[in-house]
């Protein structure tokens, strides 16, 4: 043992990383503990001869109390950091989380919905994109109709047969036209929804009723 050794130890020490609590412990373990480095320092300490003996002496025990500062340092840090974590208590209720609310042209409608149901009509839906056949032809806009030129119907698909045609509704008559073929009369409903036609307004949201006393 020599003082070149005593620094070679000094280095370890001072780059030894301590982040967690197991390094710690394994720091305490290598260094510090009855069966540490410094114990068998120690020991081979008295294998050495007077002379040296005393400096190679007061080198360890001065790096000793370094490894006990640097020890004592970490321990009250890494303790500091584990009472202030949070623990998250799993078993808790969640918290209700509000998602926004609700758009004024939604509620507007639905407070049509109400007072329409209040009076005895019944709320109908249909799809928004329809056939041809359901959106114009059922409803006597032939294929030269100049209402089809005003509404700009956006098309899905095209085909060679005009009712086959596939398009975004351009109003909710095609919910009108669904609920007669498949409910019997007398009839009281209005088809609140979206429609889609090619101008510059972004959503109308049209409200038609069928009165029939058949």
């Amino acid at each position: 043992m020599n003082v070149e050794e005593i620094k070679k130890v000094a280095d370890t020490i001072r780059d030894f990383s301590i982040s967690f609590p197991e390094h710690l412990e394994e720091f305490k373990s290598r260094f510090l503990s009855r069966k540490g480095l410094f114990s068998v320092y120690f020991d081979r300490l008295k294998l050495v001869n007077v002379e040296e003996r005393v400096e190679l002496g007061r080198l360890l025990n001065e790096l000793k109390e370094q490894a006990k500062e640097k020890y004592a340092h970490f321990a009250k840090l890494l303790s500091e950091e584990k009472n202030s974590t949070f623990e998250f208590d799993f078993t808790l209720p969640g918290s209700h989380l509000f998602n926004g609310t609700v758009h004024p042209v939604r509620n507007v409608l639905r407070d049509i919905q109400v007072i329409f149901e209040r009076l005895g009509f019944e709320v109908k839906l249909g799809p928004e994109i329809e056939k041809d056949d359901y959106n114009f032809l059922k409803l006597n806009f032939e294929p030269n109709h100049p209402a089809r030129d005003m509404q700009d119907t956006l098309y899905v698909k095209r085909s060679v047969e005009l009712e086959d045609d596939v398009l975004l509704r351009t109003h909710t008559s095609s919910v009108q036209i669904r609920t007669m073929l498949t409910c019997e009369p007398p009839l009281r409903f209005i088809a609140p929804g979206k429609v889609y036609r090619n101008e510059s307004v972004f959503i109308t949201v049209p409200i038609d009723k069928v009165v029939s006393t058949r």
